[in-house]
């Protein structure tokens, strides 16, 4: 586990290099979970945990119904039940591991405080489809202000700026600049950089008309 706690952002459209460089930093951390999207075969090669099959286990098929009634007293208890069985195949684990996630609920438990994965890298490859560009959720909030303390280096990559909520920014993300299509206006007033970053973003994406996978990195 590196000693200060990394979160690297990573902003540039399909095929520029994102996942390519993510797959370079799974060497800092001895563990790393991989969060990515299902029909890309980037991470194909790496074992999955099989959280459809801890969800059967719980007694439960279907995701939508397993998350979206939050005051059933059976629904409870089995949330809990899926929680400490996730949790034992999040903390045994070493070297790396994926989960595929199809409803933000299961992302709200994989990074739970208390059971959810540690001590470790935790890959968010194109988060658009948990992390609502809108809003920050307040446990996202959590993991991002508390990964020192959990040991948790935290690697997200995603199209374009317009993806991440705006508030993710307050938390100091060392950026990779990849070629984008999309403007940095609607969080101007979150960087003080940010002259030097529309400016820096010019180049990549001139850059970028000749060698795709080019990118700089403004921390």
């Amino acid at each position: 586990m590196s000693r200060i706690a990394t979160f690297d952002l990573m902003l540039g459209t399909n095929g520029s290099g994102k996942s390519h460089i993510l797959k370079q930093l799974l060497k800092i951390n001895k563990r790393n979970l991989i969060i990515p999207p299902r029909l890309d075969n980037t991470w194909d090669n790496i074992p999955e945990i099989n959280t459809e099959n801890i969800l059967n286990k719980v007694g439960y098929s279907d995701w939508d119904v397993f998350f979206r009634n939050s005051n059933n007293v059976e629904l409870l208890k089995a949330r809990q039940r899926f929680g400490y069985l996730l949790s034992q195949e999040l903390f045994n684990f070493s070297g790396s591991r994926k989960i595929y996630i199809d409803d933000e609920g299961l992302f709200k438990i994989i990074v739970h405080p208390d059971y959810g994965f540690k001590r470790g890298g935790l890959f968010l490859d194109d988060f658009k489809d948990y992390i609502p560009s809108n809003k920050l959720p307040k446990f996202v909030h959590r993991m991002l202000s508390n990964r020192r303390f959990r040991e948790l280096d935290i690697f997200a990559a995603t199209h374009s700026p317009l993806f991440v909520p705006v508030r993710m920014f307050a938390f100091n993300p060392t950026l990779y600049l990849f070629k984008i299509t999309d403007s940095f206006e609607r969080a101007k007033d979150n960087f003080l950089k940010y002259d030097e970053l529309v400016a820096l973003q010019k180049i990549v994406n001139e850059r970028a008309k000749s060698d795709p996978h080019y990118f700089k990195i403004l921390e």
